[in-house]
């Protein structure tokens, strides 16, 4: 179609440059001319491209989730399809998209052209290629530096929304209908995007026109990717591996090639996409909004040895003149994980950025001071840490790195040697992590039994106890079945044909709870029963009896309260047991209990 009879809508003005990439030679031309004896240029040669571990098709225990659009807009569906969406992009960042409702004959004509185009010769290809400073065009992306390895791919990028960026002039002639192809395809994609990101707004608990306002007059860009066939497909990389800058990304597979594959527990998960399907993945834009509640996640394009593969990414971000940050109503305690920064220099920012994993997300993420040992009960190992408000520990201090490298009971194990003196350690970084001795303990508090007992309903709580936020944050009535916290059945756990699944319950009760019920877990109930009966019988005893087994000063072991550190300090409403346990030779027997009968014997 000429030009000047073109639609109004597909006419773009000229735009401020954005960005700029290296020319780099075509991949095509090049593996047009390579032979099997051929070497592949050392900038091609990616060495993780064979050495990282990739899972075999059919071995992956569970695959990229699949999600029905059209049952999301069922009245009676979309409850059960929503929470498989919510836990997709909670869990996974990827999900497959079926009934999108985006016309097939739109997705035809899109997939015809791209193969059109690369078929072209290369001087017509050049022909809307990049021009200097420019991202709009046939070229590259990330290609910052002359010693920078290079994907294995050629692309065409386009800024298709909002309308007045449309580089018009670079986008092909050649098939006569690319351009009224891209045009539709894009328009009809950027209406699924703009509902999608609404139902995942919902399902976040934020208004949708609070979210979805970002797209409507957000950013919309298009990557056309063609991966030319590599004689040692396992030495080069289509793409390299990264998150996306945007809020939502949809994907369309153009011909039968595999190729993208995502990272999933330190693994390579090839996705194999599904007809008609398009992949759709969480963008870093969209982590950061959510404060980090929904992730992006890191993946790559691989090639083959005998075909081209091509593929249609759509990128959805927010509005030029906005901002990307946390949304309000999801910064918990006033939290923020992630910087705010306008958009522009967001994508200034990732543009400049070679591909490198999450590195880029990485550098938005505040400088978090983690909780240092100081902070630290660790009663597995039968050590508990004095608090101090200065306690915290720089991520890059070398404390910090050491635990990272050892984990924290090798660290403590290793670096500690538990003697008649209870040892704490101040890991901050001013003092490069060296122990000091200091005394453990809790300050001395009334019995809260002895309290509550002597409490009528006229009488005040002493101010100690009076916690604001006990009646001012949420709780959850009831629950949707899948939002109870998980229920783990040990016995599957060690039976040879249910382990597979039920570890894969735990797996995942770990990763996304923290939380979990155990049953059948093999403790006799008799040992059980014994342990409660005495537990509730000490409770009963007079207080002067209970003191008898108080906590020493300066010490954890016995009958008292843990973490008292200050008199102005809030304090619980319970009144406490604690005992170190193993290893043996920390046992303070003479603060057991004797006066519950069993009680030594049900504890040890």
């Amino acid at each position: 179609m000429d030009q000047n009879n073109m639609p109004s809508r597909i006419i773009g003005k000229e735009s401020p440059n954005l960005i700029r990439s290296l020319p780099v030679d075509s991949v095509q031309v090049l593996a047009s001319s390579l032979t099997t004896s051929d070497h592949i240029p050392t900038r091609y040669i990616r060495p993780e491209a064979e050495s990282e571990p990739v899972i075999i098709p059919g071995d992956a225990e569970e695959d990229v989730p699949v999600i029905d659009f059209h049952k999301l807009l069922d009245h009676e569906l979309s409850k059960a399809e929503s929470s498989k969406l919510h836990l997709a992009c909670q869990n996974w960042g990827f999900f497959q998209l079926i009934n999108h409702g985006v016309s097939e004959e739109v997705i035809q004509k899109m997939m015809f052209v791209i193969e059109e185009f690369f078929k072209l010769p290369s001087d017509e290809k050049m022909l809307v290629k990049q021009r200097p400073g420019q991202v709009d065009g046939y070229g590259q992306l990330f290609v910052i530096s002359e010693e920078q390895k290079l994907d294995w791919a050629d692309i065409l990028v386009y800024r298709t929304w909002p309308l007045h960026l449309r580089k018009i002039g670079l986008w092909p002639t050649n098939p006569s209908s690319f351009r009224d192809a891209l045009d539709e395809y894009s328009m009809e994609v950027k209406r699924l995007a703009n509902c999608l990101l609404g139902l995942m707004a919902t399902n976040l608990g934020v208004d949708p026109p609070e979210i979805t306002a970002n797209l409507e007059n957000g950013s919309q860009s298009v990557r056309i990717n063609c991966y030319p066939p590599c004689p040692e497909d396992n030495k080069v990389l289509g793409l390299s591996p990264h998150s996306d800058a945007s809020i939502l990304t949809l994907v369309l597979q153009v011909n039968d090639v595999p190729g993208l594959q995502i990272k999933r527990n330190d693994k390579w998960l090839p996705v194999k996409p599904l007809p008609g399907a398009f992949v759709a993945n969480v963008g870093d834009a969209l982590e950061i909004i959510s404060n980090g509640k929904y992730k992006s996640i890191e993946h790559r394009a691989v090639t083959n040895t005998q075909k081209e593969r091509f593929s249609i990414a759509v990128f959805h971000g927010p509005e030029r003149n906005g901002t990307v940050g946390p949304h309000p109503e999801l910064v918990l305690q006033g939290e923020p994980l992630y910087k705010s920064m306008d958009f522009e220099s967001y994508m200034k920012l990732y543009l400049t950025s070679k591909l490198d994993g999450k590195s880029f997300l990485g550098r938005l993420k505040l400088n978090k001071m983690i909780p240092s040992l100081v902070q630290t009960c660790f009663t597995g190992i039968g050590f508990c840490v004095f608090f101090d408000k200065h306690a915290f520990l720089d991520s890059k201090s070398p404390s910090a790195a050491a635990v990272a490298r050892n984990g924290l009971t090798g660290q403590l194990r290793s670096g500690l040697q538990f003697t008649g003196k209870s040892i704490a350690v101040d890991m901050t970084a001013g003092n490069n992590g060296k122990a000091s001795e200091r005394l453990m303990g809790s300050l001395p508090v009334d019995s809260v039994q002895a309290l509550a007992a002597s409490l009528t309903t006229s009488n005040h709580i002493p101010t100690r106890y009076i916690r604001p936020e006990a009646e001012s944050e949420p709780v959850i009535i009831s629950c949707a079945a899948e939002d109870e916290i998980p229920v783990i059945d040990f016995y599957k756990l060690l039976d040879h044909d249910l382990s597979d699944a039920e570890s894969s319950k735990l797996h995942l009760a770990c990763q996304n709870w923290g939380f979990f019920q155990l049953i059948n877990h093999g403790v006799p109930k008799e040992v059980i029963q014994k342990m409660m009966l005495v537990i509730e019988e000490f409770f009963k005893l007079p207080l002067d009896e209970k003191m008898l087994f108080k906590q020493p000063p300066g010490q954890l072991d016995g009958y008292g309260q843990l973490f008292v550190m200050s008199e102005e300090q809030k304090l619980d409403w319970a009144d406490i047991l604690y005992f170190y346990t193993s290893p043996l030779h920390l046992r303070k027997i003479g603060l057991w209990p004797t006066k519950t009968i069993y009680f030594q014997g049900c504890l040890g």
